[in-house]
């Protein structure tokens, strides 16, 4: 009959320490493999999704500067319409000075005069009045010209960074 040892006490507590911190070694490689696997995961989907913001900034600042040349562009052109406006009133104002001050010399008596001035005075006024109604819808549409390339430009950059904050 054989018989087999006894291993001693401290060698089997040795053992059962040996294979438990074995073990733990082991889940704790384990778990922080997983970690690292997780960690970098993470990493990378947020490199990804700054690279796509980062993106999504610089088309939105390409669209801003494209806007502000637009709005820009409507603002020369307002400001070259404006100006048109103003040298064809005045120059048509005084044209029509001088053929006041042409009429009030022929004048023979005081009753002519006072008919001439009425007149002239009444129908200054009225194209004073007519001219700042067509400058202020002159300066009406290119404000609308110049801001709404403007608008819609912030709309869009609302929509495209703020709103999915707020979510």
């Amino acid at each position: 009959m054989t018989t087999q040892k006894k291993k001693p006490a401290a060698a089997e507590a040795y053992e059962t320490i040996a294979a438990t911190t074995k073990d733990s070694v082991e889940a704790v490689f384990k778990a922080g493999a997983e970690a690292a696997a997780k960690a970098f995961t993470l990493n990378r989907d947020r490199v990804e999704t700054f690279t796509k913001s980062y993106e999504g900034f610089a088309k939105a600042g390409q669209e801003t500067v494209a806007a502000l040349m637009t709005a820009g562009n409507a603002a020369v052109k307002g400001a070259e319409a404006l100006h048109a406006e103003s040298l064809a009133f005045g120059k048509a104002a005084i044209e029509e000075n001088i053929a006041a001050v042409n009429a009030v010399v022929g004048v023979t008596n005081p009753q002519e005069f006072f008919d001439l001035q009425t007149h002239y005075a009444k129908s200054a006024w009225e194209k004073f009045l007519q001219q700042n109604t067509k400058v202020g819808e002159m300066s009406a549409k290119v404000a609308r010209e110049v801001f709404d390339p403007l608008v819609t430009t912030f709309q869009t950059g609302v929509e495209k960074f703020v709103k999915p904050l707020t979510v």
